[in-house]
Formats: C-alpha cells, structure tokens, sequence
C-alpha cells in the first residue's frame, strides 16, 4: 500500500482543508465560472449511443457543454486545435481509496496522476471527514483534481435496525454520496439501513455480506456491487446458473464493479509486476513491501479465470459494468491501476467500446448525474479528454489525453506533469 496512503496529514493543510468548511458539495457549478473553450475542427465520440461526430467544433460554458456542430467559436473562448484528435467524455474511476490521513504532496500526486489518464470522477469507497474538506477545496480548481464523490465510513459491525437508520441519517447529514456496507450485521439490520439510505437520498453501495446473501441484496436493488461478490456459488455450480444470476442482476439495475486488477496482482508473478509502469511513484517503503509478495498460487490464477468468466457472464446479459481500480495499492499506483483494469477487463473478453461505455456513460448512471451526463452532448457536464487515436478500439488510447477538463476547468498534459515534476517526494 502506498504510504500516501497512511501518512500523517500535515498541520498545514489540515487547516487550509478545514477553512473551507466540512459541507456538503453535490453537483452545482464551482463558484468562478471558467472562461469558454472551443474545441475545434475535431471528432467527438459521444458515448451516447449516437454516432462519431468529424470535423465540429463543441463549445463548453461554465461547467457545462453548450453546442456542438459547425457554428464559429465566439471571440472569447479559448480555443483547443482539435484537428487529428478525439474528444470524449472524461473517464470515471469507480473504485478508489483516497487516504484519510496523507500528506498534502501525496495527495496532489495522486489527483494529477488520475488526472494524466484522463480520469475525472473518483468514487471514493472509505469515507473520512478529511475528504469532505478536500471535495470543498477541489471545487474551486485551486487545487486540480477528479470531481470526487465520497461513500461514508463503511458499515461493518453489528448493528440494530435502529442503529442502522441512525448511522444512515448521520453520513448524509455529514454530506456523504454514498453509503457503504461490508458486512457484520443481519438481515433486518440492512432492510433498514436500505430503507432509511432511500428516505435521505443516498444510494447503497459496497460489498454483499455474508449475512444477507446476493438475493437479498438484488432485491434491494442495491445500487452497485463490488469486487463480483456473490457470483463465486453460480459460477462454481455451472455456466447456466451464473448466466441465470448475471440476468437477474440485469433486471435488478445493479451494478457491478470487478476491480479485477485487484486479483490479477495476487496470480502474477513478482518479476511481472514489477515492469508495470508507474511503480516509480511508489514510496521507498512500499516498493520494499511489495518485494515480499508470494509467489501466485494455482488456486490464485483459477480465481482469476472465475472472476473473467463473471464478467463476461454480465456483460453478454447486458448487466451494467463499471471500472474500478481499488488504488492506491500494491502495484496499483494512481491512474495507472485504472489503465490496468480495463486491459484486464480486455483480458476477461469485454469489447473497448462496452469498457470505454462503463467508464463513461455507466459510471454517470451510478454516480446519480443527469440523464446527459458522461456523454458528449449539449447540456451534458463539461468533463472532457482529448485524446489521440481510437478509444473505442484501444484502451491505452484512452489514458493518454492531452487535454482534460473536469466542470469547464482545462488543463493541458503539460500543465498536469510541470506540476508533477515540482512535487517533493
């Protein structure tokens, strides 16, 4: 685990963080407008099911997208070249834990590495206070950084109903988006959690506990589920029983996030992992850490084969995906852990269109944006990369955008790594 991830927060920023004020951020404008921008003479991938767009110019106003079609760029806009390039919706990280406790440098290191892969959203899966304040501070793009959308501190001991309800009704008043559940409580105890998440507006999210089982939670149309929890009894009886379960999930609306990388890293082999890239944003006393993973098991690499075989299971269902990459962790640095999790979504035989879909538009879904959003379409939220090639045949393509905006801010590839550069390690 990277020890950006279990730093001491500095004094300093502590109290830079906190002046803004520990409140709730959902999805309004940041309070200064940015200036226009025009993308011109460039392709759009839209993303909304609608074909590629050649040769347009889009024009982004506040934090939304205006117009796009062949209509000259007004005088104040700053203009984008966007001849021989691609413009997409900015991609979504679905699985993330920002640290609670972290160093300022470690912090903005993390949000410009996402950034760099075009990522800007996060969904941070293990709430804290301290994000609260950085959510506030990021809004004003002082500092740049993915949109960030917070679960609370997860659900994980035994609770009553009545308790359940109360702790429901405590994160959404501290001004969390989600609420998170791993296990330790019954039945009953979820039924009112659920019921109470769904009286404050605050979707479920999180693992399937042992003690409620995937029906139950299919049932409850929890909004997402993580790392393929309760797929493993289907997918061990047979090919039919799994295709039988990924259709109810369909039906259900649930998402499914794998964050398979999480298990690829446990069936490869030391001497693998480390020629992937990005381990030089690593701390010392990770890398050392790293350096005594076991040796992958026989019983790792057929977990492994399960988890593909799911996902594809509820990809051919057409049950809604998600992409996810459980970072910052061991071998799985910001940004660049997302890269590797939809080439092991590649690996598990999803197309690039359907990941590039679960990154874009799936994710918007999930989130609880507008019904515009994570798409490139007038009124749809200006977060946006330009990228070279074809992100709907390559992924890498995707993650190396040479522009990125997140709600109308722009920042060049060359801003983002000059920023980079000048942060101590």
């Amino acid at each position: 685990m990277l020890a950006m991830r279990s730093s001491i927060l500095c004094a300093a920023v502590a109290v830079t963080l906190l002046s803004v004020g520990l409140f709730r951020v959902r999805r309004g404008p940041a309070p200064d407008s940015p200036p226009p921008i025009a993308f011109v003479d460039v392709t759009v991938v839209p993303m909304s099911g609608g074909p590629q767009l050649t040769h347009v110019n889009v024009l982004v106003r506040g934090d939304r997208i205006e117009r796009i079609g062949a209509e000259a760029p007004p005088a104040e806009a700053k203009l984008v070249d966007g001849r021989g390039k691609v413009l997409m919706p900015g991609l979504v990280d679905m699985h993330v834990h920002l640290p609670a406790e972290a160093a300022a440098p470690d912090v903005e290191r993390m949000l410009l590495l996402w950034l760099l892969h075009g990522v800007t959203a996060l969904r941070s899966m293990q709430g804290a206070p301290a994000h609260l304040a950085l959510r506030a501070s990021s809004r004003t793009g002082v500092l740049p950084s993915p949109e960030l959308f917070l679960a609370g501190p997860p659900l994980q001991e035994e609770l009553t109903p009545e308790a359940a309800r109360r702790r429901v009704r405590e994160q959404g008043a501290a001004g969390y988006d989600f609420v998170k559940v791993i296990g330790g409580f019954d039945r009953p105890a979820y039924a009112a959690l659920v019921d109470e998440a769904r009286k404050v507006g605050l979707p479920v999210v999180g693992h399937v506990p042992e003690e409620i089982g995937i029906d139950a939670v299919l049932a409850a149309r929890q909004r997402s589920i993580e790392h393929l929890m309760g797929f493993k009894a289907a997918a061990m009886t047979s090919d039919s029983a799994l295709a039988e379960l990924a259709r109810r999930t369909r039906a259900a609306g649930v998402y499914s996030c794998p964050t398979l990388n999480y298990f690829a890293t446990s069936a490869e082999s030391l001497t693998s992992l480390q020629t992937r890239a990005g381990l030089q944003y690593a701390a010392p006393v990770d890398e050392a850490d790293w350096l005594g993973k076991a040796p992958p098991t026989e019983r790792a690499r057929e977990a492994l084969q399960r988890l593909r075989r799911e996902v594809l299971a509820l990809q051919t269902a057409g049950a809604k995906l998600l992409v996810g990459s459980d970072a910052p962790d061991a071998f799985k640095p910001p940004g660049f852990g997302f890269a590797q999790e939809m080439r092991e979504l590649i690996k598990a035989g999803m197309p690039t269109a359907a990941i590039m879909t679960a990154a874009t538009r799936n994710a918007a879904e999930a989130l609880g944006r507008g019904p515009l959003d994570g798409t490139v379409q007038p009124g749809a939220i200006a977060d946006l990369i330009l990228v070279a090639g074809d992100p709907l045949r390559s992924v890498d393509d995707a993650t190396q955008p040479s522009v990125i905006v997140v709600r109308g801010r722009l920042w060049t590839r060359a801003q983002l790594e000059a920023r980079l550069s000048r942060i101590p390690r």
